[in-house]
């Protein structure tokens, strides 16, 4: 293993000049990021209509055993898919402004156990939060806080876990 090999790490207020041809590299590559992530929901929302319509029935038991006989993949990776379906499609239907829309992973976690009341809730309190600032996980965190604080259990002093956050197969 070569351990002389060093991360060139930008801090987040350094920039760096691309390249003609690497800004076409850095296009082309986040725009089949964002294809792919419409890909993903697309896909969370056919697994959604297989589990609520019960669609596995006829071969499997409980959706469970369905994710993990038909797709190899276990039931924590197809709640989060689900999940992430269910948030975006609550959250697309408020009409926020364009840039309180979660674009990543992290942002979109922070909706998961919300209900739809809340979820929105929460989204209305971001967007107003917001202002003309750069959506983050931090900022969805913090309002969350604000918004729930009975819901927060601190555990050795670090980690905040969601009271209402239960799996999402209901069999």
């Amino acid at each position: 293993m070569n351990t002389n090999h060093k991360h060139n790490h930008l801090s987040p207020n350094t920039t760096s000049a691309l390249t003609s041809a690497e800004q076409d590299e850095l296009k082309a590559l986040e725009l089949g990021i964002a294809q792919k992530y419409q890909v993903l929901l697309q896909i969370a929302q056919d697994l959604h209509q297989i589990r609520d319509r019960r669609l596995f029935k006829h071969t499997h038991p409980t959706f469970e055993l369905y994710c993990r006989e038909r797709w190899g993949l276990e039931q924590e990776y197809f709640a989060e898919i689900v999940q992430t379906q269910s948030v975006m499609q609550d959250l697309l239907k408020l009409g926020l402004h364009v840039q309180a829309i979660p674009t990543s992973y992290e942002q979109i976690r922070e909706f998961y156990g919300l209900d739809l009341q809340d979820r929105t809730a929460l989204a209305v309190r971001v967007d107003r939060e917001l202002g003309e600032g750069r959506l983050t996980a931090g900022l969805i965190q913090d309002c969350k806080l604000k918004l729930f604080p009975d819901q927060i259990l601190k555990m050795a002093g670090k980690e905040q876990v969601w009271l209402n956050q239960l799996p999402i197969f209901n069999n």
